[in-house]
């Protein structure tokens, strides 16, 4: 969600900065704008603006990504590890995780400080026996259907899938 954000905050700065060019270059650019119902009134302010806050708007937009990314990520590992009923310490050794930092590392990735790399999602996500898309899913609806589908014999997943198809056709 937050790249999509992202992505349309550049399409944004990227679009106000080709019009305060348009208009720098080619003052008549204005009525041309104005034709199109295009907003002119501080287009080549707003685009300055933007550029000077531009590093700092996009740091900040990527920091919420992976803040925001990292809470659900570290909320599903926490509940997860819960669920199974292992401890942090445990998690991690079963990971194959270095036993004297096993606990710490697991505490800092349910705390959202770190994230782990792949390699390791992998292996936790096979310690808990929940699928790696679980930990990221951004919706509990989302997450508990992944749980459910890949919970499912393969009988049931083809009535999932076709229900699931019948439920798209109906929108």
């Amino acid at each position: 969600m937050y790249r999509i954000k992202l992505a349309a905050a550049v399409t944004q700065y990227l679009h106000l900065l080709h019009l305060a060019a348009t208009v720098q270059r080619d003052p008549s650019a204005v009525a041309r704008l104005e034709a199109q119902n295009l907003p002119t009134t501080n287009i080549v302010v707003s685009a300055r603006q933007m550029h000077n806050d531009s590093r700092n708007f996009f740091t900040q937009m990527e920091l919420e990504s992976t803040m925001a990314s990292n809470q659900v990520w570290a909320r599903r590992l926490k509940e997860a590890r819960e669920a199974k009923g292992l401890s942090q310490k445990q998690l991690g050794i079963d990971a194959g995780l270095d036993p004297s930092v096993a606990s710490t590392r697991i505490n800092r990735y349910e705390k959202g400080v770190h994230r782990a790399d792949y390699p390791i999602i992998q292996k936790v996500a096979q310690v808990l026996d929940v699928p790696v898309a679980y930990l990221y899913a951004d919706y509990d609806a989302l997450a508990n259907i992944i749980l459910i589908f890949s919970r499912a014999n393969a009988e049931q997943k083809t009535y999932l899938l076709e229900l699931a198809i019948k439920l798209k056709n109906k929108n």
